[in-house]
């Protein structure tokens, strides 16, 4: 965070991107655990649902990139 303070303009939103991306795809790879090891069918379902939100991000995300 602090390294986003340093930035401004295209370098910061270049930067910020690539900071919610692995940010995002962590969210995804908990998620993918809940999904494989997870008992709770609701935890599960949320899990499920988690991914294909993160991702989608994801994809809009890089399709911003500067």
């Amino acid at each position: 965070m602090a390294s986003l303070q340093k930035l401004s303009g295209a370098e910061f939103e270049r930067r910020w991107i690539e900071l919610m991306i692995k940010h995002h795809e962590g969210a995804i790879d908990a998620a993918v655990l809940e999904v494989r090891d997870g008992r709770n069918g609701e935890a599960v379902h949320l899990a499920n649902e988690i991914v294909d939100a993160q991702q989608a991000e994801i994809d809009t995300m890089k399709g911003l990139a500067p």
